[in-house]
């Protein structure tokens, strides 16, 4: 589990992109560990990988295969 204390936007997007894209955890357990709702992990999740894409641009000249960002709705964990 995350230490608890303050939220960190930064180590927030780190740890809910770490559980759920690197370790390919569920939304639901990366929640669980987060001490987040699903619907809160979803929407962190969402706002992580729309920053980096802001800061990074697109990927397309890294020939990487096409993620989406996924929904709101859940439809993408």
């Amino acid at each position: 589990n995350v230490p608890s204390g303050p939220r960190n936007g930064v180590f927030d997007h780190r740890q809910v992109i770490l559980l759920t894209r690197i370790q390919g955890l569920p939304i639901e357990e990366t929640a669980r560990r987060m001490g987040r709702s699903p619907k809160a992990a979803r929407q962190l999740l969402w706002r992580a990988l729309r920053d980096l894409r802001h800061l990074f641009g697109e990927t397309g000249s890294l020939h990487l295969p096409e993620r989406s960002l996924g929904t709101m709705d859940g439809d993408d964990a």
